[in-house]
């Protein structure tokens, strides 16, 4: 499956490539509703891109809405694999198991 989120921001694309480095925002995602935890496991950062691999776990929450399709508790826990692409001012990502 491929698609596209498209997000605006009241922010010069500068500050927001730069704020979305900052740990404070890193913090801030931890509160998205139904992620418990997030953990930095890998960043290559060159010239031209930036890599991460974020071990991602999601709450109760997310875990009751799925229950009734999903029977294994540690689906709950998924690998985000991104790459932000400083010359396009592109992020992409991929979810995989962890």
């Amino acid at each position: 499956m491929k698609f596209n989120f498209v997000h605006y921001y009241n922010v010069d694309l500068n500050t927001l490539e730069k704020l979305m480095e900052e740990k404070e925002f890193q913090s801030y995602l931890k509160k998205l509703p139904d992620v418990s935890d997030m953990e930095t496991l890998e960043v290559i950062d060159d010239k031209d891109f930036c890599t991460k691999k974020t071990k991602c776990t999601g709450n109760k929450g997310l875990a009751k809405k799925l229950s009734k399709f999903i029977k294994d508790k540690d689906y709950f826990t998924w690998i985000e694999e991104s790459t932000f692409d400083k010359q396009k001012h592109t992020y992409t990502f991929k979810i995989v198991a962890p």
